[in-house]
């Protein structure tokens, strides 16, 4: 019933039926979508029951939403029919399909029905947190479950009258429009924007029985006219928000109506819950409890790790059972991210809402969780804060936003309340951690709502300076010194002395800073601890200079009225005390915190570093005399671990208890004797080393350049003391600790790598050890899982073992039995490089074909490329040993079997190919097996110094080839350089079976090559930046691979064999001094694709130098430019993949790049020769361009190759020219986010993930 039109069921159901008929017409089958977009009507009636009973699925469109927002949902539905009427068509005037005006125009007798339970019903459009609207897509069985449930939750008579005040296009409507339906009730279609007094009216004279409204618009009309004059006769359903308790209990006392919450997302088919108020009930909660689950479904409160939370604790609601929808249209990504399985639960749906079991078994609405912002490097979920904000008497609502870096609470006031800021805040935070405290708040009458009832968050004012009313101006220069500070930091127009630095937007990356500014402008020094206990002007400035040593100790907990445990924290190398802020504010009652001030680490403090044992025996000192209660230790990273082993030696010589030492993401390193020579790694500049630091996940991009210095430096510093440390502890015998050293990592943690097994290393210092794995954790968990890590150092200590260890079977691991394997791959893989080197050359000086020297290239590279995949599964799958001899026989017998044939004048091409082909099969087993073994063969806490050595070796073996393969070539021959490679082997084989492999762990991929390059692929497809970069490597790979290939022949066309060995080692030269340019600088600090464009411009430079004149010297110097620059582009590369990508994708991204790399070099190798052979004529002695470009570059012989080099090079020149200028990769730096940390990506994955399933 619309105003004075009526449709009877009788009409509607010919009226449909005609309708369905003429869509089945148009081509309307099961699951077709077919819009809808008609003003408040009978004829919506018509259509939307019209649609179903043709088999379609029907999408609901608002005529009041913009024109180019209903042409999107169209064209997103896939809509091919348009319902509408003459006077709406307008709307869609681009719109390709066919347009239906005459919804009414024809009747018809039943049709057959074509519709099963599981096709689909409808496609409502809900929001997109991208802002791009999402069709949620709902089936037949699941509408009917829900009208089935709602029927009997709310004893629904039939035959009753129904009032609808909604768009149809919101599932808000389908409660009373499909319910009437369901029950043979009436449906009063009351127009939308009526007033109180025509909604009252409308109630009153068509006798009402169910309402459903959102309480904001419900409230909106109760300001005009009696509460109870718009109730229903038998129930109103609230829904769509949450609503006070109180206020919802008034509401029920004022008639005989039920009064319903009604909760539920469109994604679980409208609601999945009611509870109904009842005046003489007190809930327990502020707002509204939602109740609980209606027939068919579940719902679930989950952590973090989709684990139940106990009742009264916060989670996330996850909703279950017979009433999901099938999923967001066309979208499977976001439908396999919110609909996940779980093998506990089966399918669930993500609500992204947070809740809370209340003690009578009803649930508790607090708000969304996914309202998610990072700030200073935090996870903050605005829902958590806004239930915080909102359950505080003072507060009826509340609305939580980010304003650059401060969270501003919004709060809809309760009577006159009015908070200040650090009340609001001291209140705030007897619930919420330090960085999750609104900085400032905005006092409200009233919330600003859309016309749903949410709130409207672009219409919150900017939050604005506090008044002046309590405003105390500095006094004196060291108040007014630290203000002054605070003032630039903060981005505030004036600092009281009261003012709370955390109160005006600061948090602990600004205190650092802050200190770091206040060091040399005040008369004493301040530290970030003090800020953080003293965080007003006046509280600093009175510290005055300290009489004595600093303590060392910091407390970052409440002191609770009993300690049940002390924890003594050690930062990880160059951090401050307050890393541990997150882990003492997710400690339990009862648990103190102490964290470890390291002398050195403070900008704020002209100090120097100290030395581990002195700075152990001063925390001792300071337990000893005053940390109360049973003792546990932790320590992070390797600094944090050798000062926690020195302080628990310590403190149980002097015969104080520890319960337990915690180490976290580290295991024993040392140096060997021999790597004392080389300490390379002092080359390499700070940049190299923030790089790595943001890659595994520390935030040093916000820092100060010259903070950021001091914090790289002072943690190498710690670094090299805690190696030297844990070297001379593990070449002495030591007495064993008393208490229990348990390992703590992150499973994606690289530098923790063979934990299974490595946790046991540290029964050298303690008879006990333990090992806890936080799933998908990266290096700094204790910043991010802090909560996790918390119930790990407060949980039951491990017993102690029944019996002593079982001592280790077979070999142990040396690096004597390490260096042994390393030379004889040394000797063998440098006879393979001189094979590799000399190979083409003799093929070239035999037939003069460049092809064929492009092709041996090729057969030498290609195969290799395309098993590597199968080569790294069986590798992993054998015993390292027998591989690496199978491998090593294969690769000598090939040898072997090459030195035959070229002896007997029986090397063919074909023959010669083969065999090469087989050779890079072989040499790839080879490289595998060895590197997967290295692990097994060496002490793993000398793994890093024995990789290493590996790299070294193989670097100067490659550099030394070019000129000793040129002589043995000129002095023995092919032959006799093949034979030395088969002596070579005979030496790696014999020393492989002479020395036995220990039984511990060998190196082998997280994940297949195959499946790194899917997932790089993946990676790299929803991310413009990064496809822009890929394909930018693929339009520069493809010259490079022709200035690569025929060097040598290009040498050869002009000077002797000498010579290409000699232009062969400048060229590597030229390699060395970018790699060592690049430890030195480390690269670009911020543009970094701009400086890898540039350094590919000086490829281009090095290309046509090289092509440019007939002169070995001028070759020479071009291949050592283009070294050098090729090394340049390749170091900023991994910069960016350092800092643009996390940690744990960097293989997935890096074999993606291989791939493509090696598979247009192989090509670009082939055409090389053809190109140059094409361009040859040009420039012979008679060709058509002797006299002009000729003259320049010189013709005859060669000159073609020549030609190619510089066309190569201003074809990078272009390449590089076109990608400073294409948008994508000229902003690149600054348009692509820098790589989230690790283990917050760790956190989305468990997210995604179920109990015990795959992720």
């Amino acid at each position: 019933m619309h105003g004075g039109d009526t449709l009877s069921y009788a009409r509607l159901d010919r009226l449909a039926n005609g309708l369905a008929a003429r869509l089945r017409d148009l081509g309307v089958r099961p699951d077709s979508r077919v819009g809808i977009c008609l003003a408040q009507s009978t004829a919506a009636a018509v259509a939307v029951l019209g649609v179903l009973r043709s088999g379609g699925a029907y999408v609901p469109l608002d005529p009041e939403q913009p024109p180019a927002r209903l042409a999107y949902l169209l064209a997103d539905a896939g809509a091919d029919v348009l319902l509408t009427s003459p006077d709406l068509a307008g709307l869609f005037a681009g719109y390709a399909g066919r347009v239906v005006t005459d919804v009414t125009g024809g009747e018809s007798g039943p049709l057959p029905p074509v519709t099963a339970a599981d096709d689909l019903a409808y496609v409502i459009y809900t929001s997109g947190s991208t802002g791009r609207p999402k069709g949620v897509a709902v089936r037949h069985a699941q509408l009917v479950r829900y009208l089935d449930g709602v029927r009997e939750r709310l004893g629904v008579v039939d035959g009753a009258a129904y009032g609808l005040m909604q768009s149809l296009s919101y599932d808000f409507a389908v409660t009373m429009f499909f319910l009437a339906l369901h029950t043979g009730g009436r449906v009063h279609l009351i127009p939308r924007r009526a007033t109180a007094q025509e909604v009252a009216a409308h109630l009153a004279a068509a006798r009402i029985d169910y309402l459903k409204l959102t309480p904001t618009h419900l409230a909106a009309l109760a300001a005009e006219v009696p509460a109870g004059d718009l109730l229903p006769r038998r129930a109103l359903l609230l829904g769509g928000e949450a609503s006070r308790a109180d206020w919802t209990r008034e509401l029920a006392g004022l008639s005989a109506a039920k009064i319903v919450n009604h909760y539920g997302p469109t994604e679980a088919t409208v609601g999945v819950t009611t509870y109904e108020v009842r005046p003489e009930v007190d809930p327990g909660s502020v707002t509204t409890p939602i109740g609980r689950p209606l027939p068919h479904a579940r719902v679930h409160v989950l952590d973090r790790l989709l684990r139940p939370v106990p009742a009264g604790a916060v989670g996330e609601i996850f909703i279950g059972g017979d009433r999901l929808a099938r999923g967001y249209l066309d979208r499977p990504e976001l439908t396999a991210e919110r609909f996940v399985h779980s093998s506990a639960y089966g399918r669930l749906y993500r609500t992204g809402d947070l809740a809370r079991w209340l003690p009578g078994g009803d649930l508790e609405f607090l708000g969304r969780r996914d309202h998610q912002v990072k700030v200073r490097g935090y996870r903050i979920e605005l829902g958590e804060v806004e239930a915080a904000a909102a359950a505080l008497p003072e507060v009826t609502g509340a609305a939580v936003v980010v304003h650059g870096e401060r969270l501003v609470a919004y709060l809809e006031r309760a009577g006159a309340a009015d908070l200040t800021v650090g009340e609001l805040r001291e209140r705030l935070g007897g619930t919420l951690p330090e960085y999750m405290l609104p900085a400032a708040a905005v006092w409200l009458d009233a919330l600003p709502r859309m016309a749903h009832g949410k709130v409207d968050r672009a219409a919150l004012p900017a939050p604005t300076a506090d008044p002046a009313a309590g405003f105390v101006a500095p006094d004196g220069p060291v108040e007014e010194a630290v203000a002054e500070v605070w003032r630039d930091l903060l981005g505030v127009e004036r600092v009281g002395v009261d003012d709370d630095f955390f109160a005006l937007g600061g948090h602990s990356l600004l205190a650092i800073q802050a200190v770091s500014r206040l060091r040399g402008r005040l008369p004493f020094p301040v530290t970030a601890m003090d800020l953080f206990k003293h965080p007003t002007v006046r509280g600093l400035s009175r510290l005055g200079a300290p009489g004595g040593p600093r303590p060392l100790l910091h407390e970052l907990t409440r002191a609770p009225a009993a300690a049940t445990r002390s924890l003594v924290c050690v930062p990880y190398g160059g951090a401050s005390a307050v890393v541990y802020q997150p882990l003492a504010d997710a400690l339990p009652d009862g648990v103190r915190l102490y964290a470890v001030a390291v002398p050195g680490h403070d900008l704020g403090l002209a100090e120097e570093a100290r030395p581990l044992d002195e700075v152990a025996a001063r925390v001792v000192d300071e337990v000893l005399s005053g940390v109360p209660g049973p003792l546990v230790l932790y320590g992070h990273c390797g600094p944090g671990a050798a000062l926690t082993v020195e302080v628990a030696r310590r403190l149980e010589a002097a015969g104080r208890a520890v319960d337990a030492v915690y180490l976290g993401g580290v295991f024993p390193f040392a140096r060997p004797r021999l790597a004392s020579l080389l300490r390379f790694e002092r080359l390499r500049s700070d940049t190299v080393y923030a790089n790595w630091l943001q890659s595994m996940g520390a935030d040093v991009g916000a820092l100060e350049p010259a903070q950021r210095r001091h914090l790289i430096r002072a943690m190498r510093r710690d670094a090299e003391e805690a190696e030297a440390y844990f070297t001379r502890l593990l070449g002495e015998r030591v007495t064993p600790l008393r208490a229990p050293i348990v390992s703590v990592v992150g499973e994606k943690d690289p530098g923790t790598d063979y934990h299974q097994e490595r946790f046991r290393e540290w029964g050298f210092l303690s008879p006990r050890t333990g090992l806890v794995v936080l799933d998908e954790a990266g290096h700094y968990f204790l910043k991010y899982r802090a909560a996790e890590l918390a119930g790990i150092v407060t949980g039951p200590v491990p017993p102690p073992p029944d019996g002593p260890p079982e001592p280790p079977r077979g070999p142990r691991p040396s690096m004597g039995r390490f260096l042994a394997v390393a030379a004889g791959q040394l000797v063998s893989m440098t006879g393979t490089a001189l094979t590799e080197f000399a190979l083409p050359l003799w093929a070239y000086l035999e037939t003069g074909s460049l092809l064929r020297f492009a092709l041996f290239a090729v057969a030498g590279v290609l195969p290799g490329i395309l098993v590597a995949p199968v080569a790294g599964a069986l590798v992993d799958r054998s015993d390292r040993r027998r591989a690496l001899i199978g491998a090593s026989v294969l690769a000598g017998l090939i040898q072997a079997a090459l030195a035959v044939l070229l002896a007997t004048g029986a090397l063919g091409p074909a023959v010669l190919y083969g065999l090469l082909a087989a050779l890079s099969v072989a040499l790839t087993l080879q490289r595998l097996a060895y590197t997967s073994a290295v692990p097994q063969l060496v002490p793993k806490h000398y793994l890093g110094h024995a990789n290493g050595v590996v790299q070294l070796a193989t670097g100067a073996a490659q550099f030394l080839v070019p000129l000793v393969a040129v002589a043995l070539l000129h002095s023995l021959g092919m032959l006799g350089i093949l034979l030395l490679d088969v002596a070579s082997y005979a030496v790696c084989v014999a020393v492989l079976l002479a020395v036995r492999f220990p039984r511990t762990m060998a190196w082998r991929r997280r994940e297949s090559v195959l499946a790194e390059i899917r997932g790089g692929f993946h990676y790299f497809f929803r991310r413009p930046g990064l496809r822009a970069m890929l394909l930018f490597f693929v339009g520069l790979n493809a010259p490079l691979a022709a200035v690569l290939v025929l060097v040598s022949p290009l040498v050869l066309a002009v000077g002797s064999l000498a010579d290409a060995g000699r232009v062969a080692m400048v060229s590597a030269a030229g390699a060395v001094a970018g790699g060592l340019v690049m430890a030195l600088w480390g690269g670009p600090k911020r543009h970094r694709m701009r400086g890898l464009l540039w350094a590919a411009a000086g490829i281009a430079a090095g290309a046509a130098v090289t092509g440019l004149r007939p002169s070995v010297a001028l070759i020479a110097a071009g291949t050592f430019g283009l070294s050098f620059a090729l090394v340049l582009v390749n170091g900023a590369w991994i910069t960016i993949i350092h800092t643009k990508v996390p940690q744990r994708f960097h293989a997935r991204v890096i074999a993606l790049n291989q791939m493509v790399a090696l598979s247009v070099l192989s090509l670009g190798y082939l055409l090389a020769p053809l190109a140059s052979a094409a361009l040859q004529p040009l420039v012979d002695a008679d060709g058509p361009l002797a006299g002009s470009l000729g003259a320049v570059i010189g013709t005859g012989a060669g000159r073609g190759t020549g030609l190619l080099y510089l066309l190569c090079g201003l074809a990078i020149a272009a390449l590089v020219a076109v990608s400073l200028r294409v948008p994508v990769l000229a902003r690149f730096d600054d348009d692509v986010p820098d790589a989230e940390p690790d283990d917050l990506v760790g956190l989305a994955a468990l997210g995604r993930r179920t109990p015990g399933g795959a992720g």
